[in-house]
């Protein structure tokens, strides 16, 4: 496992960096559904899961990390890792998941975060309960029952589903649409986890089936020349 080497300055830069990439590849950025879990102060330390279709998770989830004021921790494969070694310092830590063991010390290490949370901090895990990519047009892979260990006493206080869809339509960028859950609390187990984030997901496709986006918090919102729509 590659821990995280936190840089307070080099989160700054990192922050704003990947928010001008953001800009650069993207009409915009839309946040649906609760976000309860996140604003209460007595949720913390908290987990928030989340569904893996594109390369772009990580940098859509700093503009949810900006917005609620989180100490951030992030697990990524720890290969992935090695290719974007700066990102470790905005709290990202690299997890074998090639190996029952591997998949095992990234659920352990996820564990020892939320427990050495300093009283009052907004601690929060950002993690990928599926391990890999996974497009929204293929069969939902099978849910990890470890990911419920991060939720107890002791560790998270509260979890949070957050899915992403980002969509091609009228605009010359694509849209990314963000659908965050309310929280489960203990003793809340896998099949309950896995529930909250298939609905999320589930209400996301619902909008992309309708076309109707209209309604949430615009994260990013539209700016910039040279970005047409069409009817």
């Amino acid at each position: 496992m590659t821990p995280a080497r936190r840089r307070p300055w080099g989160q700054a830069l990192l922050f704003a960096y990947f928010r001008r990439l953001l800009r650069r590849h993207f009409y915009r950025v839309v946040l649906y559904g609760d976000e309860s879990g996140p604003r209460a102060a007595d949720n913390y330390p908290l987990v928030c899961y989340s569904t893996h279709p594109s390369w772009w998770d990580g940098f859509l989830e700093v503009l949810l990390v900006r917005r609620h004021r989180q100490e951030v921790h992030l697990m990524m494969e720890e290969r992935n890792l090695r290719k974007f070694p700066l990102f470790r310092w905005v709290g990202v830590f690299g997890v074998d998941v090639a190996t029952p063991a591997g998949r095992a010390g990234g659920l352990l290490h996820g564990m020892r975060l939320m427990r050495d949370a300093p009283e009052g901090s907004r601690r929060c895990l950002y993690f990928y309960p599926h391990g890999r990519l996974v497009t929204p047009w293929e069969p939902w892979p099978p849910f990890p029952t470890g990911a419920a260990a991060l939720l107890g006493p002791g560790r998270a206080r509260a979890a949070v589903p957050v899915a992403k869809l980002i969509h091609h339509g009228r605009h010359q960028y694509p849209e990314a649409f963000l659908e965050m859950g309310p929280p489960l609390f203990p003793p809340a187990g896998a099949e309950a986890m896995e529930q909250a984030l298939r609905g999320c997901f589930d209400r996301l496709m619902e909008r992309a089936r309708r076309d109707d986006w209209s309604g949430g918090v615009e994260l990013l919102p539209p700016g910039g020349p040279g970005r047409g729509e069409t009817d």
